[in-house]
């Protein structure tokens, strides 16, 4: 993004501003013209809403005018409004707990005139600060308890919100599974009101999800959606510029990180947003410590804490503290990383784990005893030289006087044993020598024998090496010839199934996941239209490997004959046919060749006059997934529990199923690769994984599904190999 961009992302912020000032002229000019009745009270409670984010204490000036005057009309309904509005100025003060006690005062006035609009907000004003005090459980009740209402009234905007706040606290809980759910409930409401700004941040919170999840390329996918509606629609894009910029970090795309977190703060600076530029700040200083420029990092971080501890905004005033301790840590500064290190700890609101208990214990012994270690480590090694001086000088008076004692001792023995052994000792010598002369003849003529063995094994081992690296070369040139055979037939297969080409002319948006075993598959697709008819067939042969090849090219040829030349359009009948003609081709009339066969999908898609596409549907053994665009969930086509190929009784004849689909639905078809797949346990992937998976994703872009799948499935087989080949076709009509 460049600076024109910048510009007019700063001349979004200057838009949005004029009109609020335009609608706050609007409701002055009103107040200004009304009496003291009812009319009054709301036009001041809607020019409080108006300064919610601009002055707190004009929404409290306003909200406190209002309520004097309900009051004086008896005006209920504008008690309550009034006294919410008046909560919300001591929230945006972070003064919680007078929040909470106006918010009670209203939820009293809501509910005596049954007012359930108004019991809904106060609910989830509540729900809001307990969040904000991380207290969960009690937000959660608050929040479903506004859902309930919400739902009554059947105010899409309102319920948006409350799934929107219910999978903020899923996410906090580490349940990114279900805050997923929420946030995509969130967005589907918000898509049908239109609501652009509420669309954004329906985007940046799946993004979030995603983030938490690690799944870093899909959060920022969906950040730059968010990012997207803001440049467009003239919104506030502070917060969402420090989402990409943290995306980025993620990804360990550094430079990038960086800018868009700059661009974030120039425009919470610009627009006087201290929320934004505190996550702004954060970001920076995260960035800088990833790049190990730790002194940029802590300049960042005291940039943002003055302003989060005036805001008293607990949780990032927690991240500042955590990015302070490292990089000061980082620094060896190890004073500051212990003062900041117990600020971080005692913001948390979990147990501390051992791991944060040893990184305390660290600091302190660093912070406390560094210099006294010194000392002390000084002093004993000057009392240690003293000693080792001291008892030096005493072993090498006892060694002097141990060595002139032995050497008497020895002298004497010395003498004595030459006198009295020195014949003895002459005539062992001589019969020793006479001995060893003897065992030297005896060992010089083993020594030839041996030498003789060695010379003949030489030999021997020189003709087993020739004869090795002989089978060696053998060996390798058979294995050359049987890769570029291989390699060979992989292009033929390749040349048989349908190009990309044929498909994009024939389908809106669809994927293809072909994954082999090994170099060539038993797996194949394939896909021809006939007049307004589209057949798509989608098989798993017997076997993987060049075997399984063989299968899956007897496969292709026997659908052109059946479909082209014997001219069988219907699934069923296709199926039938292909059986019969696989009898033929594989001899499996004989019983002793009974092996060989598939299992296959085969449906047929014909276009209706209304936007609608008939499918018609043929299985052996395999199913067909399907999501009506009208219907939430994927639904399952069985197919028959028979295969094509081998023995069985000619009654037995496949059947067909038929739906019709609505435009933008969806179908599935695959192999059954997948599904069998273990993982580390040798747990398999299974069917129900599948469906469960398919229906996260089955509203993504058939590219992003691909993608997503692909994901999953490495995910699973971490520290596995593939068992099997893996084929998964997805089509939208």
């Amino acid at each position: 993004m460049n600076k024109s961009l910048l510009i007019i992302c700063c001349l979004g912020f200057c838009l949005t501003l004029q009109a609020q000032n335009a609608k706050i002229d609007s409701l002055r000019s009103l107040l200004a013209a009304s009496k003291p009745d009812t009319q009054r009270v709301n036009l001041l409670i809607a020019l409080g809403k108006a300064h919610i984010r601009i002055s707190s204490d004009t929404v409290k000036k306003l909200g406190e005018q209002a309520l004097h005057l309900a009051r004086e009309l008896e005006f209920q309904q504008g008690i309550g409004a009034a006294i919410n509005n008046i909560g919300i100025s001591y929230y945006f003060k972070s003064d919680y707990s007078k929040a909470i006690e106006q918010y009670h005062k209203a939820l009293e006035i809501f509910q005596a005139i049954n007012n359930l609009r108004g019991i809904s907000s106060i609910y989830n004003n509540l729900g809001i600060i307990q969040r904000r005090q991380g207290n969960h459980i009690k937000a959660l009740e608050y929040y479903q308890k506004a859902l309930t209402i919400q739902e009554k009234l059947k105010d899409k905007l309102l319920m948006s919100y409350s799934y929107n706040n219910i999978g903020t606290i899923a996410i906090q809980q580490k349940d990114y599974t279900k805050a997923l759910k929420n946030y995509r409930k969130s967005l589907k409401l918000k898509k049908e009101i239109r609501n652009f700004k509420a669309i954004a941040t329906a985007y940046n919170n799946i993004g979030r999800a995603y983030d938490q999840k690690k799944l870093h390329d899909s959060a920022l996918f969906y950040y730059k959606k968010a990012l997207r509606i803001h440049q467009t629609k003239n919104l506030r894009i502070a917060p969402y510029y420090s989402n990409v910029g943290n995306a980025f970090m993620n990804l360990n795309k550094l430079d990038s990180a960086l800018v868009y977190h700059q661009k974030g703060l120039a425009l919470a600076i610009e627009v006087k947003a201290t929320r934004y530029q505190i996550v702004a700040y954060i970001g920076l200083a995260n960035v800088y410590y990833q790049q190990a420029k730790y002194q940029k990092s802590v300049t960042m971080a005291k940039n943002a804490l003055p302003i989060a501890k005036k805001k008293k905004v607990l949780d990032l005033i927690r991240d500042i503290q955590e990015v302070l301790y490292k990089s000061y840590q980082k620094l060896n500064n190890y004073e500051e990383a212990f003062k900041s290190h117990r600020k971080y700890t005692e913001l948390k609101d979990s147990l501390f784990n051992e791991s944060r208990t040893k990184d305390i214990t660290r600091l302190e012994l660093n912070y406390t005893f560094d210099k006294k270690q010194a000392l002390i480590q000084a002093k004993q090694k000057a009392k240690e030289e003293r000693v080792k001086i001291e008892n030096e000088r005493r072993l090498a008076q006892q060694r002097l006087y141990l060595f002139s004692v032995l050497g008497i001792l020895f002298t004497v023995l010395l003498f004595s044993f030459f006198v009295f052994r020195s014949r003895q000792v002459q005539k062992k010598l001589n019969s020793q020598l006479t001995i060893q002369k003897n065992d030297l003849q005896q060992k010089r003529n083993e020594l030839v024998t041996l030498n003789e063995e060695l010379h003949q094994s030489r030999d021997e081992i020189i003709t087993q090496r020739d004869y090795i690296e002989t089978q060696h070369k053998d060996l390798t040139m058979n294995k050359e010839r049987i890769d570029s055979s291989i390699r060979a037939a992989q292009t033929i297969q390749q040349a048989v199934l349908p190009f990309a080409k044929e498909l994009q002319a024939l389908f809106t948006d669809y994927f293809v996941l072909y994954k082999p075993k090994d170099v060539v598959s038993g797996d194949f697709y394939w896909v021809k239209q006939l007049s307004e008819q589209t057949i798509v067939v989608v098989a798993d042969c017997t076997g993987h490997g060049v075997p399984g090849a063989f299968m899956s090219l007897i496969g292709v040829n026997l659908l052109d004959k059946i479909i082209f030349q014997e001219n069988i359009s219907q699934p069923d009948k296709i199926l039938d046919r292909l059986h019969s003609l696989m009898n033929v081709s594989l001899r499996q009339q004989d019983s002793e060749r009974r092996q060989g066969g598939m299992d296959a999908v085969i449906f047929s898609l014909t276009p209706q006059a209304d936007h609608h596409t008939k499918v018609i549907f043929s299985g052996a053994r395999n199913p067909l997934y399907y999501k009506d665009a009208n219907q939430p969930d994927i639904q399952l086509l069985k197919g028959d529990r028979k295969s094509i190929g081998g023995l069985r009784n000619d009654a037995e004849k496949f059947t067909a199923q038929e739906v019709i689909l609505p435009q933008g639905s969806v179908l599935y078809a695959g192999s059954d690769g997948l599904q069998d797949q273990n993982n580390a346990v040798r747990k398999k992937f299974g069917s129900k994984r599948l469906l469960k998976l398919l229906n996260i994703i089955v509203t993504k872009p058939m590219a992003v599904q691909k993608e997503l799948v692909e994901s999953e499935l490495q995910d699973y087989m971490q520290g596995t190999v593939q068992r099997d080949d893996i084929l998964l076709v997805g089509v939208k009509v």
